[in-house]
């Protein structure tokens, strides 16, 4: 809260906010067009703080480090032998190519030199019977687009967007609650890119070549002192 603290301090000021996450921005564009504006900012901190201490660590991250949870991707696996090579025994990445609803995925491969078995329309994976299921177009990605996706051992299948600096898991768990910052799928992708150290790149097990933004994904840890040098 302290490193947010600046954009409270100046919710009049739009350079200053727009430097502010994306949720926390649109929080304080709502709070200038309120007829109490000092009210409005006071509750936007409070649920700020409410979101720091009680939603992400109660209702988020504590959900998702159950058995139930997380606990269905690593099939049992515990402790020091529980590194890369057991977790993507299971848990598949797969470089694949996503097209658009429209587009016959076999004639797409052929003209494109590609392998049939990976190229996808975007409704074949798993989140296409949810509601709410994010898109990939709301995401600013342009299909066809090569984008990693995750065969994970419970049977699910989602692919991996690059937004920002990362990879977001397009899975719905996390989309229609702004609090949920983590969802199992993204866990997994941390703890395997804590496996090593060296890399923030989730490795590819399978499928098409894709690029390197497609397969980045920043662990906390990793982030405070990597420094990649790969576009």
């Amino acid at each position: 809260m302290r490193e947010e603290e600046r954009f409270f301090e100046n919710p009049e000021d739009s350079a200053v906010i727009a430097g502010a996450p994306v949720y926390l921005e649109a929080q304080l564009e709502e709070v200038r067009e309120h007829d109490d504006t000092q009210s409005a900012l006071e509750k936007a901190r409070e649920r700020r703080v409410n979101w720091y201490r009680e939603s992400i660590p109660g209702k988020n991250l504590y959900q998702i480090l159950k058995k139930s949870s997380y606990g269905t991707l690593i099939s049992g696996g515990k402790g020091p032998s529980l590194g890369t090579a057991a977790v993507t025994e299971d848990n598949v990445f797969e470089g694949t190519v996503v097209v658009s609803e429209d587009t016959d995925p076999k004639k797409y491969a052929r003209q494109q030199n590609l392998t049939e078995e990976f190229v996808y329309r975007e409704s074949e994976f798993s989140h296409a019977d949810s509601d709410p299921a994010p898109s990939i177009v709301d995401f600013g990605i342009e299909l066809p687009a090569p984008l990693l996706t995750g065969c994970f051992v419970n049977g699910s299948r989602y692919p991996f967007i690059p937004w920002g600096d990362g990879l977001t898991c397009s899975c719905p768990y996390k989309h229609d609650q702004a609090w949920r910052v983590m969802c199992k799928h993204e866990l997994l992708a941390s703890n395997i890119c804590g496996f090593e150290s060296s890399s923030i790149f989730i490795p590819k097990t399978r499928g098409i070549d894709i690029p390197h933004r497609a397969r980045r994904f920043v662990s906390p840890e990793i982030a405070a002192t990597h420094r990649s040098t790969t576009i």
